[in-house]
This record gives C-alpha cells, sequence and structure tokens, in this order.
C-alpha cells in the first residue's frame, strides 16, 4: 500500500481491492436475506464468498 502525497490517494493492491468488494458484498446480501426474513442468512454470505473464491486468480 503506497501513499501518494500529491493526491492524498492509498493506492491498494489488485487483492486488497477484491478483498473489499467481497465483503461488501457479503455485508449487502446479509442484509438482503436478514430484510426478507431468511431462515439461514448466513448462506448469502457464504455464497458470495463461494462465487469470489472461484474468479479471483
Amino acid at each position: 500500500m503506497a501513499i501518494n502525497n500529491k493526491t492524498n490517494n492509498i493506492e491498494l493492491s489488485r487483492k486488497a481491492k477484491e478483498s473489499i468488494k467481497t465483503a461488501l458484498a457479503m455485508a449487502v446480501a446479509i442484509a438482503i436475506s436478514l430484510y426478507m426474513n431468511w431462515d439461514k442468512p448466513m448462506w448469502a454470505g457464504f455464497a458470495v464468498a463461494f462465487v469470489s473464491m472461484n474468479s479471483i486468480g
């Protein structure tokens, strides 16, 4: 992780960006499943994790 002093932007690696996107997708999926009153909302998070593992690398 490098900080560009001129614009104060943080440059993240590809892995870090994918991790952040996966975490946000998991949070959204679990929130939707809780809103819909699913019996086991944890499976929505697992589904996101399994799908993201296939698409990385």
